[in-house]
């Protein structure tokens, strides 16, 4: 709706003007009234219209004047005069000024004037579109430079900052809204979140993605009341919801780094602080040593060994709270190299991005690694004495947390699918479909005995969408739930 002040000092007039046109209708609320220029330039400042409906001819402050004042003051504000016909000098100045039009009052048509809303709309919405993209895009330079100084390594200076936008004024507050983004994270459905969230006031949202975690710059014309709405937000999707009231660029920039920081305390899974240091000591994350260690165990093929100094890496990140994007940085940059060292390329990155927490993160590191390494030993025998069901066997232990059928998979051997399937059963005794669901058991088998990760996380990790469904194949094959299994073996 585009905010409309009616500012005119005959009271009938503005009656008129109100009553006989469907404001709503044509996308229009009317959010103030006023009886001359100086009670109108109040309500401009405190309620920002986009179109203001002004009498030239009023005491104390006449509506020419309200315009000019209005430039002066930094406002874009759409006007439509109002005037009379020996006023008509008076009309053309304040085209010249910047309205976009004039009504004749002693022969006003609510129809023509009806016409001159429609037209304006259009007007407002390409202004709008302008404003909102010379906005964002001199903020996103901001959040770009802002997020570099925050993900590099070592202890966060006061860099030199771009130079600060002049639009921030138009704004009363912006709320800055952080969350990790996990492997079913959909943005859209954040950002129609966070807009229910806040139905009555005018907000624009801009949105920065970088390492797996979500960033919703919430700016608000006007000041939100207590915002619970967003506090059941930050209660659901484990998100942290600051606010910034007068946002200066050096107070938006302070509060992000102190809710990414908040954002520790949930990829670490602590309830307040972290032990020492709140930063990387140094420009290297990880020890030398221990990184050479991980090397030499890699290149024996004692991934046992090699999942232990993992396990020092990680306590080392969340002794010294490293922040989240150098922790998936170098997860990213250590995988890449240690499937080097395995002759494996390195695909799919993004799941590592998208960890939703520090032990996550590892669990799906060592997965990845075990992974390569089995199809790395796989390669070197044969499972049947047919070359497409190989291949088959392959893909699905290479890719069993993926979603896969007897169609892809004939499709994959470019085989018939009917054809794939008495053949599978010839070859391995099994059907595809259990053979690849006594698969994923035994890796979920795996996770609930060595992990305490959460048993719907466990579902995922293994290829099972569902948890429910994943809960019911596994009682299938193991006679037990996953509750009951880690129960019964802890």
């Amino acid at each position: 709706m585009w905010k409309v002040l009616l500012v005119e000092d005959e009271p009938y007039i503005r009656r008129s003007v109100r009553k006989q046109i469907d404001w709503n209708e044509l996308g229009y609320e009317i959010i103030g009234e006023a009886d001359d220029g100086e009670q109108a330039l109040e309500i401009m400042r405190a309620e920002k219209p986009d179109l203001v409906i002004a009498d030239i001819m009023m005491p104390i402050m006449d509506g020419l004047e309200l315009l000019k004042q209005s430039r002066q003051l930094g406002f874009d504000t759409c006007f439509i005069m109002l005037t009379c016909v020996n006023e008509f000098e008076y009309a053309k100045e304040a085209v010249e000024y910047g309205a976009s039009g004039y009504v004749l009052k002693l022969s006003m048509s609510i129809e023509s004037l009806r016409k001159k809303l429609i037209e304006l709309s259009a007007e407002l919405r390409k202004r709008r579109m302008q404003q909102l993209e010379r906005f964002f895009g001199r903020w996103n330079g901001l959040y770009s430079s802002w997020w570099e100084e925050y993900a590099a390594k070592g202890s966060l200076g006061e860099a030199a900052r771009p130079i600060e936008p002049v639009e921030y004024h138009e704004y009363a507050e912006c709320l800055v809204i952080v969350l990790l983004l996990g492997p079913q994270a959909s943005v859209s459905d954040r950002l129609q979140a966070l807009r229910a969230a806040n139905r009555s006031a005018e907000m624009e949202i801009h949105t920065f993605i970088r390492s797996g975690i979500a960033t919703f710059f919430c700016w608000r014309r006007s000041a939100g009341k207590q915002d619970d709405e967003f506090s059941a937000l930050e209660m659901q999707s484990q998100a942290v919801v600051l606010k910034v009231g007068f946002p200066r660029p050096e107070r938006v920039r302070d509060t992000w780094v102190r809710a990414l920081d908040h954002l520790r305390h949930k990829w670490y899974q602590v309830k307040s602080g972290y032990a020492a240091q709140a930063d990387p000591i140094a420009n290297r994350a990880i020890p030398w040593e221990l990184e050479g260690k991980l090397i030499q165990y890699i290149e024996m093929g004692k991934l046992d060994d090699a999942f232990l100094i993992l396990d020092r890496i990680w306590s080392l990140f969340e002794q010294q709270g490293i922040r989240i994007p150098i922790v998936k940085e170098e997860s990213v940059r250590l995988e890449g190299m240690l499937l080097r060292i395995m002759r494996r390329p390195q695909t799919d990155q993004e799941i590592l991005w998208l960890a939703s927490s520090h032990q996550v993160l590892l669990g799906v590191l060592k997965q990845r690694l075990e992974a390569a390494q089995a199809q790395h030993l796989h390669e070197t025998r044969e499972f049947t004495d047919h070359e497409e069901i190989n291949k088959i066997i392959h893909r699905i232990h290479q890719y069993y947390d993926k979603e896969i059928t007897l169609k892809s998979m004939a499709e994959y051997v470019n085989m018939d699918e009917h054809y794939v399937s008495s053949l599978f059963k010839r070859k391995t005794g099994d059907t595809l479909i259990n053979f690849l669901q006594k698969h994923r058991i035994e890796r979920a088998k795996r996770y609930l005995t060595e992990t305490d990760f959460p048993i719907h996380e466990i579902g995922h990790l293994v290829g099972f969408a569902n948890n429910n469904y994943f809960s019911k194949i596994f009682r299938r094959w193991v006679q037990l739930t996953p509750s009951e299994y880690r129960k019964a073996l802890s």
